[in-house]
Order: structure tokens, then C-alpha cells, then sequence
């Protein structure tokens, strides 16, 4: 059995379309289990009118994030739950195809003792890659991707799995027992970002292996996650409210509390994902306004 865990709040239509490609499944051994947070939008309302015998909702104050959301999907699951089940964590701003979930099993049964995420898509674009895993440099703060963000997936000349260092929440299916051995989320420390890299690394150091399938494929509205300044219009106040925000991958406090636990030489690596950060957003400035200044030149020339 494969419990399907999503945590909500509001953005009702995405929710809508992800519970639909899931009921797509040819493989229909599995139970989507979607936690909202709070929602004003009707979200709840809308899971009981078109999912209800489909989906099991469960129901918070609004306080949890994505790892509180997400740890308590996993206790209700735990109670029932057999020792060779497996837990799928996954986001509402994603859809998948109807073979998703047999992919991921099946990758799974040729890689066993492991960790298997997903090859993120661009929903818009789907022939090119927003994460496909990669190599983490615990000195330089550079993680070496198998795909450039936006750059082309071509099925015939990849591998089946590609190792990695890091899995996100969007896609990774986790065998029941790694939580029954190394615990849940640390939602305490990573209520929102890294929490799921932090549990994947923590399955690594008690000897699980981390992949991502080719075949397993989850299609993102990129937009639609997070506060970032890749996929929109970058700004000075965008940028400095990445470094405080709880809904950025950049929150400083937060990479600090991460570096920390993980690594032995944390202010040195902390140094240079400071640097890496700042560089990153002064390049999106650039590229933005190159780009905008190519398109004001071809639209005055017609």
C-alpha cells in the first residue's frame, strides 16, 4: 500500500487537478491521505464534493507548514500502516501521469533499502527538467545537478536511476519503516523548507540509498512554489525577504539550523551559500532585463 501524503492550503483548483491524475492510477493499490492547513478557499469543501470516498482528509488549525502537515498525515498513517508499505510525499501544485506510481514501485523492487524520488518536469514545458537529483559539495555549498534548471530531458540517453544527495517533498516515495527507525520531520527546526532534505539525509546515514527514476515523472507549476526570484520578476525587496521568510528556500535561519546538524565545517559552507544566493539573484536581474530589453528592441522595430 502506497499512503499518498499532501498537505494543503487553499490553491483549491490545483488540489483539484492533482486528486484527479491520481485517480488516473494503474496502479491502485494506494490511499491519498491530504492534510489542509487552513484553508479559506473552500479546499475542504471541494475534496468532499468530488473525492470523498477517494481521499482520506484530515484537518488542522493552519499552524502545521508542509513538515507539520506532513508529519501528522504520517502518524495517521503509522497507527494501520504494514511493515512493507510505503509513504509518497507530494504536493498539490503537481500532476502526474497515469503510470506514476507503478514506476515508482517498480524502480523500487530493482532498488531496494531505498529512497525514491522523482524527476521534476516543467508542467508548461514538459521536456525540460526543474530537479532531477544531484551531487552536494558540503564545503562549497554547490550542488552539482544531473540537469540544469530548464535544461532538456532526452529518455535514451539517461539512466533508469541517477544517484543523489538530496530528495524534495515533491515526489519521493519513502518505505514505512525508515520513519518507524529515524522519526518524523523535524518540524521544529524546518516547519516548511529543508525538512525534507534533512529526513533524506538522515535515511542515508542509517544506510538507505537515495535515487531519483527517470521513469517517474511529476509535472510542477513552478510559479505556484514558494518565494523565489528564478521563476519571477526579481526584485531588492523579493531578494532581502527571501533571507527571513518561512516560505523561502533562502531563509537564513533556517540554512544556518541546517548546515549546523549536518555538516563539521557549517561557517565555511554557510560563507559560500551566502555568496552562491547573492550572485544567483544578480544573475536573474541580469537575464531578466537582457531579456526584456531583446523583446522592447524586436516589439519597436515591427
Amino acid at each position: 500500500m502506497i499512503y499518498i501524503i499532501i498537505p494543503v492550503y487553499n490553491r483549491k483548483k490545483l488540489t483539484k487537478n492533482c486528486l484527479l491524475s491520481l485517480q488516473k492510477q494503474t496502479y491502485k493499490d494506494f490511499i491519498p491521505v491530504v492534510i489542509d492547513d487552513g484553508s479559506t478557499d473552500g479546499t475542504s469543501e471541494m475534496i468532499k464534493r468530488y473525492f470523498n470516498s477517494f481521499v482520506k482528509l484530515l484537518i488542522s488549525n493552519g499552524n502545521l507548514w508542509w513538515a507539520g502537515a506532513t508529519n501528522l498525515g504520517i502518524k495517521y498513517v503509522l497507527k494501520d500502516a504494514k511493515s512493507d508499505d510505503f509513504i509518497l510525499t507530494l504536493n498539490n501544485d503537481l500532476i502526474v501521469e497515469p503510470n506514476y506510481l507503478q514506476e515508482l514501485i517498480n524502480c523500487y523492487k530493482k532498488y531496494p533499502s531505498s529512497l525514491i524520488g522523482s524527476l521534476t518536469l516543467f508542467k508548461d514545458n514538459p521536456e525540460r527538467v526543474v530537479y532531477g537529483g544531484g551531487i552536494w559539495n558540503k564545503l562549497t555549498a554547490k550542488q552539482k545537478r544531473h540537469f540544469k534548471i530548464g535544461g532538456e530531458f532526452k529518455s535514451g540517453n539517461t539512466p533508469e536511476v541517477l544517484s543523489t544527495d538530496f530528495l524534495p517533498g515533491r515526489g519521493t516515495l519513502i518505505p514505512i519503516n525508515v520513519f518507524r527507525t529515524i522519526g518524523l520531520y523535524d518540524n521544529i527546526n524546518f516547519p516548511h523548507y529543508a525538512a525534507d532534505q534533512d529526513l533524506a539525509l538522515r535515511a542515508k546515514k542509517r544506510g538507505y540509498n537515495l535515487y531519483i527514476s527517470m521513469k517517474a515523472k511529476v509535472y510542477s507549476i513552478v510559479e505556484e512554489t514558494g518565494i523565489n526570484f528564478i521563476y519571477s520578476k526579481p526584485t531588492i525587496s523579493s531578494f532581502l525577504n527571501s533571507f527571513f521568510s518561512i516560505r523561502s528556500s533562502s531563509n537564513l535561519k533556517i540554512k544556518l539550523r541546517f548546515v549546523r546538524k549536518h555538516l563539521k565545517f557549517w561557517f565555511i559552507y554557510f560563507l559560500f551559500d551566502l555568496i552562491r544566493i547573492t550572485y544567483s539573484f544578480l544573475k536573474n536581474i541580469f537575464n531578466y532585463y537582457l531579456k526584456r530589453r531583446i523583446y522592447l528592441k524586436k516589439f519597436n522595430s515591427k
